[in-house]
């Protein structure tokens, strides 16, 4: 059998396509590390304010527990009537735990949308890859590749 030089350039032709695959995949393990550190910190800084907002209630419950029986009563009667500095830090306490409970929903729903976004994406994944079109799924943005 005779040796065919055509056959180097099919072997250098399916390296270079082996390298680009391997690059595509390596950059879109890359971004999805990413992505999961970025959501990862944006969850233990609302961890963080959720502990801190349950602190400072911890710590109101106990100095008004501290200033006894009439203080407290007229403290509540302040509250209740939206008036005096007790009142407004209470408020501002309902607020805060608002906008906690908003930003954790927010949260829940991101994460939601992102399994919805990765179940599609496997699926999509898988049917591009065991077709025998002899195309394949565009990985970050190259554009689908062809074979012929």
């Amino acid at each position: 059998m005779a040796w065919d030089p055509s056959a180097l350039g099919d072997m250098k032709q399916m390296d270079a396509e082996r390298q680009k695959i391997m690059g595509k995949w390596k950059e879109l393990r890359e971004f999805l590390e990413e992505q999961e550190q970025l959501l990862l910190s944006q969850l233990e800084e609302l961890e963080r304010a959720i502990v801190k907002r349950r602190d400072e209630g911890v710590q109101e419950i106990s100095l008004l527990s501290e200033r006894g029986g009439e203080e407290e009563q007229q403290s509540l009667s302040r509250s209740l009537q939206g008036a005096g500095s007790a009142g407004s830090r209470e408020a501002g306490m309902s607020e805060t735990l608002v906008v906690l409970e908003k930003r954790l929903s927010d949260f829940a729903l991101k994460s939601d949308n992102l399994q919805e976004v990765l179940l599609g994406f496997k699926e999509t994944l898988r049917l591009e890859l065991g077709s025998d079109t002899g195309t394949c799924l565009s990985l970050s943005g190259y554009g689908v590749i062809s074979d012929q």
